[in-house]
């Protein structure tokens, strides 16, 4: 009798350990395949010209899911950016922190594309994707990128222009040989004495140019 009631002990606690809700066990870490953040907001594709008139505006909200690490976890975010097709070799980080989301004005904006090289006045294809890191022993976790086509503007009051005429105008499109108001100009972004522009010279070889005001 005495071993039927220690049985009947034994078969009743097995029966309440796995009858209990798998919840009331706590929660399992999953730092080995989290799965990686995904950018719900802008969608890919969507184009966009800076003006200055706009500059306090905001310009775009970028948010995101976080991986799944299976427990309240606060990991960082970076946001990258660069040159569609770079494959973010070198890319800019434009935003550190640990929300899910990042609002960039249009000012910010322009500045980040201008502080970075990127030319104004033309419409760039930028490629942008979020990467999560939790710890140092837990390895990063990177979204698929979006595209986006950004124009950027001119942060100079006056930004002033020099010219380059030359001996190559008439054969290259530009008007008459040697007329500087014909020939193609280079502008300072920054105001500074660094000029920057394109020229086509249709040949090269013995033309002679100058630059001038």
């Amino acid at each position: 009798m005495k071993k039927l009631s220690i049985l009947s002990i034994a078969l009743l606690a097995i029966f309440v350990v796995n009858s209990c809700d798998k919840s009331e066990l706590g929660p399992v870490a999953n730092t080995t395949n989290p799965g990686s953040p995904s950018i719900t907001t802008p969608e890919s594709g969507q184009s966009y010209t800076l003006t200055e008139e706009n500059a306090n505006d905001t310009l775009i909200t970028i948010e995101w899911s976080k991986p799944d690490y299976g427990f309240k976890s606060a990991p960082s975010f970076k946001i990258h950016m660069d040159s569609t097709g770079h494959n973010f070799e070198d890319p800019v980080q434009i935003a550190n922190t640990s929300r899910t989301s990042f609002s960039l004005t249009v000012g910010e904006m322009n500045s980040t594309l201008l502080g970075a090289g990127y030319p104004f006045g033309e419409p760039l294809s930028l490629d942008f994707r979020v990467i999560a890191t939790l710890s140092d022993s837990v390895g990063q976790q990177v979204s698929d990128p979006i595209t986006l086509e950004i124009q950027a503007y001119s942060v100079c009051q006056y930004c002033p222009t020099i010219y380059v005429p030359g001996g190559y105008q008439s054969a290259s499109g530009y008007g008459s040989n040697w007329t500087p108001g014909d020939a193609p100009a280079l502008t300072t972004v920054s105001g500074q004495d660094v000029y920057e522009g394109y020229v086509y010279m249709a040949s090269f070889r013995r033309n002679q140019f100058k630059f001038t005001s």
